[in-house]
């Protein structure tokens, strides 16, 4: 809370918080009430491009998660349409691009195509939420 005896809070919690809130009025009478704000991930604060040209023009050549309030990612992995995993990390941070897919499978350029990526974040709040889509690889 930005302050703790004020008649308006301002209450920024990253994480599920459980506040007591105690009035006393004039007469002296106190009364006391729990309030619990539930803080929750949104999809909106990740963001999966659907599409990248790794041509290494400088631009859109690495497929990777990016996002904010975001603590972490437990798991990417890109599928091709077979169901086989053709690129993966684990434990890797949103917004680094050294960790993203540069378009390529066992050491050659992958085909153009349209793939399927899952993902597993943690958000501010240690929460994990599973997204998957599809990422089309252009050349």
């Amino acid at each position: 809370l930005d302050c703790s005896n004020c008649a308006q809070p301002l209450a920024s919690p990253k994480q599920t918080t459980r506040y007591t809130v105690e009035v006393v009025n004039e007469g002296g009478c106190v009364t006391r009430d729990d309030v619990t704000l539930f803080v929750v991930c949104q999809e909106g604060n990740l963001f999966m491009p659907n599409t990248f040209s790794p041509n290494g023009d400088g631009v859109n050549d690495v497929f990777y998660p990016r996002g904010k309030g975001i603590n972490g990612v437990k798991s990417f992995r890109v599928f091709n349409r077979w169901g086989q995993v053709i690129f993966e990390q684990g434990n890797i941070q949103v917004n680094d691009i050294s960790k993203g897919w540069n378009g390529t499978y066992n050491g050659k350029l992958a085909s153009q195509d349209v793939y399927i990526y899952t993902i597993d974040i943690v958000c501010e709040n240690n929460q994990v939420f599973s997204f998957k889509g599809n990422i089309a690889l252009i050349r």
